[in-house]
């Protein structure tokens, strides 16, 4: 017996990192690795195999889920000023508290404006840079090239990943993943280098950065501990105490999420599901997940909670339980390499925990987007799997390595042609929209937003009431598809009482959802009810202070009620918020020159011209401003440059004053 189990452990792979290693120096090199000629030709295969990849991506344009929040509505975004970065640090974005993804954008648009392919370029290269990261904090976590390139490579080109990278609004994700990765490598040099604090600094400032990307970096100090487990090394006084920073750290942030959440109404969801329930949920969850590792199929950007049949869940939800069951089964029967499974299992169970909505919220159950950092987790287990039989059969089974790399190889075609073709689906909102539907017929939420899209993109109002219909039909309260709707019925079918009645209900059903109330107001504005619109663009700036539009309609209401100064201050206050305000400096033009101040309406009409420099009309205003201004050749210039825009009064009006 003795002689079997000797026979038995010098089969043993040990793929673990010993003390010794961890208490002891590096050479010196960056990280603890040696730069070589290998590493550089796997690392850069890898992430010119990404860039193949996600090429297609960057032809995409925005969507309407989240990108007009993000980015084309986001009048924030449009200047890195002292006064807008104030606001990235005290105002949340689409309910999250994510400052540094407000400067990511800002900076975006310093480059390109409105051009989607500056962002969808700028999300390949933060992906890139997490690829370059990861395949660092594993080769110097496990002391494996394999291993690293086996998760580089899965996490590169997954296609549940594309989820993460493909849409401009997933920005949040990937920028705190990069100071995740960044904050654990640095971490893991600080173990190496016998607890040199200043790595641990450097990995506290970064995962502040994390915490200021994306409140889901809350979970770094577990991440932290479970890598003390997984270096062996000892639980201590100095273990515990360095991790408090960060946890104080943690639940500063977790804080302030629930803070910014719940201000804005996003806790809940419009299912009612059971304590009972919620455990099968979380399950499904997780095994959900498990699934698409290996067979990503039917993927979508949207997947709905099921419907309960009779006050029960459907089969498959009972049954998750039972194969997590198994899982952690396995992990107890492997007991040489428990180690790593622990390790493994439980990152992509820190890092997913928050999104299983144990507490549903929104209309969805999982999301391809929340595996991106998760799946480190499961990549290292298939990484640490493929070692292990590598190494037990090279010296008797030769085969098997080349088996092994025919394996990984075609599983990596696979991943990158289905990638491939998932990121045509983010190519605008009619194909996103489509394709989720395609899969999940009775999404109301999609039908929703399939009907903006094709006002949006196609004028196709008749088309976009079928869908409103529709997603009313699925979910009579759903308070946004009334609030689309009449706008439809408004612009589309000048059913301006079929639109009127839809606000209202919008309204009733949620008082705080401010759109329904700026439709109504632009309704009431077109049916002179100037009283109503001003009550109307007043709730709108109750709920949020901030919209510049409401200001700007204010203003055009003072006008109408010949209330000047009152329009002028309006037309300032909407400026200051959004400085590319053209209509804004126009009218406020209009009020000066009623004042007589013609420089001043010289100085606002030639801004609006900046903005929108073929407009015939604001060439033909600031003429006259120009003309009482005594400039009689500035004011005649603009005069034919307005007549060749296309306005043929200003012919008569050179005839008078300039041809003489």
């Amino acid at each position: 017996m003795g002689a079997k189990k000797n026979k038995k452990k010098s089969k043993q792979i040990n793929l673990t990192v010993d003390r010794s290693e961890i208490a002891g120096d590096t050479g010196g090199q960056p990280f603890g690795i040696r730069p070589n000629v290998k590493i550089i030709l796997i690392l850069s295969a890898i992430l010119l195999l990404t860039i193949v990849v996600y090429s297609n991506s960057i032809s995409n344009g925005f969507v309407n889920w989240d990108d007009g929040e993000n980015v084309y509505d986001n009048i924030y975004i449009r200047e890195l000023s002292s006064d807008n970065i104030k606001i990235y640090f005290t105002k949340a974005l689409i309910s999250m508290y994510t400052p540094l993804v407000y400067i990511s954008y800002a900076l975006d648009y310093m480059i390109g404006e409105l051009d989607p392919r500056i962002y969808h370029a700028t999300n390949l290269l933060l992906h890139l840079l997490n690829i370059t990261l990861l395949f660092f904090v594993v080769r110097l976590l496990t002391k494996r090239i394999e291993i690293a390139a086996i998760v580089a490579i899965l996490f590169a080109i997954h296609p549940l990943n594309t989820g993460a990278v493909a849409p401009v609004s997933t920005r949040s994700g990937l920028l705190y993943s990069f100071f995740f990765l960044a904050a654990l490598l640095f971490y893991i040099r600080y173990l190496k280098s016998n607890f040199r604090l200043r790595y641990l600094i450097w990995a506290f400032g970064l995962f502040l950065m994390a915490l200021l990307s994306k409140s889901a970096a809350v979970v770094l100090p577990l991440v932290l501990l479970l890598t003390d487990y997984y270096c062996k090394r000892k639980f201590d006084v100095r273990a515990v105490a360095e991790k408090i920073p960060f946890f104080v750290l943690s639940l500063i942030f977790g804080i302030l999420t629930f803070v910014f959440r719940e201000d804005v109404g996003h806790m809940g969801s419009q299912y009612v599901f059971s304590i009972f329930d919620r455990i099968f949920l979380a399950g499904y969850s997780i095994v959900f997940y498990l699934f698409k590792v290996f067979i990503p199929i039917k993927l979508s950007a949207y997947y709905p909670y099921p419907a309960k049949i009779d006050g029960l869940l459907p089969l498959w939800f009972y049954l998750a339980p039972l194969v997590i069951a198994a899982f952690i089964f396995l992990i107890y029967k492997l007991r040489n390499y428990r180690r790593e499974l622990i390790f493994g299992s439980l990152f992509f169970l820190i890092n997913i925990i928050l999104v299983l909505k144990i507490l549903p919220m929104g209309g969805e159950i999982v999301c391809d987007r929340y595996a991106y950092l998760p799946y480190i987790g499961l990549f290292l287990i298939i990484g640490w799997a493929y070692c292990w039989i590598a190494d037990r059969f090279n010296s008797s089974s030769g085969w098997i390595n080349y088996f092994l790399i025919v394996a990984v190889a075609v599983y990596s075609v696979a991943f990158s042609i289905v990638s491939y073709e998932r990121n045509k689906v983010w190519k605008d909102s009619l194909t996103l929209f489509n394709d989720v539907l395609e899969k999940y017929p009775l999404v109301d939420v999609a039908y929703n937003n399939r009907g903006n899209a094709k006002i949006e993109l196609r004028k196709n109002y008749a088309g976009a009431m079928e869908d409103f219909n529709k997603a009313l039909e699925l979910n009579p309260g759903n308070a946004i598809a009334y609030s689309n709707r009449g706008r439809a019925k408004s612009q589309g079918e000048k059913d301006y009482a079929g639109a009127m009645e839809d606000y209202n209900k919008s309204i009733e059903l949620d008082p705080s959802y401010m759109l329904s109330y700026f439709n109504r107001a632009l309704l009431r504005m077109e049916q002179k009810n100037y009283e109503g619109a001003l009550a109307d663009y007043n709730r709108v700036l109750e709920i949020d202070p901030h919209i510049s539009r409401a200001y700007y309609g204010r203003g055009n209401i003072k006008v109408f009620q010949k209330d000047y100064e009152g329009a002028l201050g309006e037309y300032s206050r909407a400026i200051a918020l959004n400085p590319d305000y053209a209509e804004a400096y126009r009218n406020r033009g209009n009020m000066r020159m009623l004042q007589e101040r013609y420089s001043d309406a010289i100085a606002d009409y030639s801004e609006a011209l900046r903005l929108t420099p073929h407009n015939a009309g604001i060439y033909f205003k600031r003429a006259w401003s120009r003309w009482f201004a005594s400039d009689k050749n500035g004011a005649c210039a603009d005069w034919r440059k307005s007549f060749d825009l296309g306005a043929e009064e200003a012919a008569a009006i050179m005839q008078m004053h300039c041809l003489k």
